[in-house]
């Protein structure tokens, strides 16, 4: 998806940009008691260095890897001999903030984990119930080296049924930046009332705009709009020769389904985008090279098996960590990864 402007970490963002909801959360938050004791994840981080307590690198400060060395869900074992993990010193770390809470090591690194949870559940919702979706029907995809360890939860909270952990999950963005096609973008300011155009003036506009972007095969017309007097634009889809009245009542279709209503006002096109892509390069996913899954060990190594398993299990994955909980049952698939199922 793509959005024009927004924030990103809080700070204004003036043209086009992919819909990225930021959140303090991560495996390098730290956990801390606040002043109402209250027991936080982030926004403070470790960083990558010094890092989570357990990665030995000079952290002090138990982070939510380091929670999650504590409860078991990341096995030194699993990890690439470049990286030392020390669960005596996580459990440490975690003890030192059990103490100021009065509580266990055990339940304070899961009130640690929940914290993290929270705080990336509730831009879950941001990019899905506060934008007319109802997460309920969608499967959430979850990638990065720490994605599938907080995805089941993270589903249990906004009620959804089916996590997809891709192949490559820890490097997923890596990869689609890899086989992502070139693409160019042109914008332009219209700033007139819809009723005052013509099918001939629009077409004029993205026309304008599509010969400064190339000859790629792959064009999307975009406009942005408002009723008249918001200060807000919504993005709608034009296709090519529509008339202004079908582009009006798709104007509607995307207001009501992100705000819940429609106003009697005069329609505005703010400005207009032409976005050319050419063809994305096609990547062949498959599992590859002579099983050597084992269920006891829960390592998968990206090579060809097939298996399904019961929560409550942690799964090693070449460049991630699954959990599956309770309640979930893990399937392999033969492109590689995992599909994860609240049973």
């Amino acid at each position: 998806l793509v959005e024009a402007g927004g924030l990103v970490a809080g700070v204004p963002i003036a043209l086009p940009r992919v819909l990225v909801e930021t959140v303090s959360a991560g495996g390098g938050s730290i956990g801390w008691v606040d002043e109402g004791g209250a027991l936080r994840a982030g926004p403070r981080s470790a960083g990558a260095v010094p890092g989570p307590v357990a990665f030995g690198r000079g952290g002090t400060q138990p982070t939510v890897t380091d929670a999650h060395v504590a409860l078991g869900n990341i096995a030194a074992s699993h990890m690439s001999d470049a990286v030392r993990v020390d669960a005596d010193a996580a459990r440490a770390a975690v003890a030192r903030l059990a103490a100021q809470v009065g509580s266990t090591v055990e339940r304070t690194a899961e009130a640690v984990v929940a914290a993290a949870d929270a705080a990336m559940a509730r831009a879950l919702r941001r990019v899905s119930v506060e934008r007319g979706i109802d997460p309920r029907s969608c499967v959430l995809v979850a990638f990065g080296g720490g994605g599938p360890l907080h995805a089941c939860a993270l589903a249990d909270r906004l009620g959804m049924t089916r996590v997809l952990v891709p192949p490559h999950a820890g490097v997923l963005s890596a990869l689609g930046l890899a086989v992502a096609p070139e693409r160019r973008t042109a914008i332009g300011s219209v700033m007139a009332r819809l009723d005052a155009m013509t099918a001939d003036s629009l077409s004029s506009i993205f026309d304008g705009l599509a010969a400064r972007t190339g000859s790629a095969p792959h064009v999307v017309n975009v406009a942005r709009m408002r009723y008249r007097g918001q200060g807000h634009e919504l993005e709608v889809a034009w296709e090519a020769g529509a008339a202004p009245d079908a582009l009006a009542s798709r104007f509607a279709a995307v207001h009501q389904r992100r705000y819940g209503f429609v106003l009697p006002l005069p329609v505005e096109v703010v400005s207009a985008r032409v976005v050319r892509s050419g063809d994305t390069r096609a990547v062949a996913l498959a599992r590859r090279g002579e099983g050597t899954w084992s269920a006891d060990a829960g390592v998968d190594d990206g090579s060809q098996f097939t298996a399904t398993l019961r929560g409550r299990r942690v799964i090693a994955l070449p460049d991630a960590t699954l959990l599956v909980p309770d309640g979930w049952t893990a399937r392999s698939l033969e492109i590689g990864g995992w599909m994860v199922e609240r049973a």
